[in-house]
């Protein structure tokens, strides 16, 4: 984060703090702010320039009148090089700071819109925040955005997602913003728990949920990022997709037994990973897995059609990546894409193919490395 930018942001909070004395809460969230992105002394730098902003506070309506007319300068900067994600964390740490001292003021509510406004973040997503902030019962954080992972043993909010954590005291609340696809959350309770092995503070700290990270505490079950997003992803699916392994053994032509009774039974959405040492058979059960070999007994089916004996109804539905890289070298990473598409979907035209890579490339974020050989 470019110095810059990071003088923006402060100058913004400074602005939404300005509404009375600053108070010890208010500096100390702008405080985990800054140390969450920055080393000791440049926290220590920012703080002293935040100090300094708030250090004439003023409520008149010219002030006000001003105040608006240098969001919008300020903004300016931070939209074009923040991300949409980085903006919605910097509402959340608005929103955060506001409730630091437990009281929302009329001009506290409405800078908080006026800059959500000024970055483009949707009002609706505003509420959200504002509504996951203030609250920590969770009555009030019902919500499809919303999930809640406690020990099963006491009601679910009802709009909300839920994911069981046996022994875990309280609740953790996380929130999802979709257009940003970023995850918050706070954990209410008292028992002691880590995120990413770094210890939780208690009661209404909140924080960033990136992907890989995992929730763990003493006999309480670990709650997984991808468990997060599997109970989100749930809504979406409109035709949900089963997949057993049933029974399954495998014999190799020279009559040694490579699989023996494995069952499997897994629901779309889910990453699994197979383990084992060298010769476990982690290749020749993938291969009996994705329909290139044929058990010698048992089932494999997906919604209930058997991969070997219906290969016809399964076209297109399952993907296979090998282990040794088919990237061709003296290709663009654009025509490597292109040629595997017009190999795998030859009745679509060569405009089609091109709209399809291009996609594909725009939603893996490689677009900008299309021109560059492999």
């Amino acid at each position: 984060m470019s110095e810059e930018l990071l003088r923006a942001i402060i100058q913004l909070l400074a602005i939404v703090a300005k509404e009375d004395q600053v108070t010890a809460d208010e500096r100390e969230t702008i405080e985990k702010f800054l140390s969450e992105n920055l080393n000791k002394d440049e926290v220590q730098k920012y703080l002293k320039l935040f100090d300094k902003l708030t250090s004439n506070i003023s409520n008149s309506p010219a002030d006000n009148i001003d105040e608006k007319a240098e969001i919008v300068n300020i903004t300016k900067n931070v939209n074009q090089e923040f991300t949409t994600q980085q903006k919605v964390v910097v509402m959340l740490v608005l929103m955060e700071l506001i409730m630091a001292d437990g009281v929302i003021t009329k001009r506290e509510d409405e800078l908080l819109y006026y800059i959500g406004n000024a970055f483009n973040v949707p009002k609706d997503e505003i509420d959200q925040i504002k509504n996951y902030v203030v609250h920590d019962d969770k009555a009030n954080l019902s919500s499809s955005d919303i999930l809640i992972a406690d020990n099963g043993e006491h009601d679910k909010p009802p709009k909300s997602k839920h994911l069981t954590s046996k022994s875990l005291d309280g609740f953790i609340a996380i929130l999802r913003i979709k257009s940003a696809e970023i995850y918050f959350m706070k954990y209410i309770g008292s028992t002691a728990l880590s995120l990413n092995g770094i210890p939780l503070q208690r009661n209404q700290s909140i924080h960033i949920l990136s992907q890989g990270s995992c929730i763990r505490g003493t006999k309480v079950q670990t709650v997984y990022f991808s468990d997060v997003v599997s109970a989100f992803r749930d809504e979406a699916v409109e035709s949900p997709i089963s997949f057993v392994c049933e029974n399954v053994d495998f014999k190799f032509k020279n009559g040694h037994i490579g699989l023996r009774n494995v069952n499997i039974a897994e629901s779309g959405g889910k990453l699994i990973g197979l383990m084992g040492g060298s010769g476990a058979g982690k290749s020749t059960l993938l291969n009996v897995l994705n329909g290139n070999e044929v058990p010698s007994d048992g089932s494999v089916r997906i919604n209930g059609v058997d991969i070997h004996k219906e290969k016809s109804k399964i076209e297109g539905v399952i993907g296979y990546v090998p282990q040794d890289d088919l990237l061709m070298e003296d290709l663009t990473v654009f025509q490597n894409l292109y040629f595997a598409a017009k190999l795998c979907f030859s009745q679509l035209t060569v405009v089609e193919n091109e709209e399809l890579v291009s996609k594909t490339l725009s939603s893996l974020g490689l677009s900008e490395t299309r021109d560059l050989k492999v």
